[in-house]
């Protein structure tokens, strides 16, 4: 299991540089602005609703809809309700997990 804050993720499949996690976002919960040096991201909320942002765009994706957070791209989000989602990852280097790849911007 990894953590960041409330927030707790799990590896659920992996295969070379590409991963999936599976993440749970507690209501109320914010995850800082941010970059992911060496992730290339895929984002699906799967359920509940979060609110985002990724460079200069801002909104409230749509449940089993895909949004893109590039490698460097800032990007932060707010648990609006319980959330759970996926991040469908393409890593540069070793495999950890977006957690360890975490830099506040």
């Amino acid at each position: 299991m990894r953590k960041h804050n409330r927030c707790r993720g799990f590896r659920i499949w992996k295969w070379g540089t590409f991963q999936i996690e599976l993440w749970w976002f507690p209501k109320g919960e914010f995850i800082e602005p941010h970059i992911h040096e060496r992730i290339s991201s895929l984002i699906m909320v799967v359920y509940g609703q979060m609110e985002g942002i990724i460079g200069d765009r801002a909104g409230v994706p749509r449940p089993w809809k895909c949004f893109a957070v590039p490698p460097g791209e800032r990007h932060a989000a707010h648990a609006v309700s319980n959330c759970v989602f996926l991040n469908f990852e393409h890593w540069t280097g070793e495999v950890t997990s977006a957690s360890d790849d975490f830099t506040a911007v």
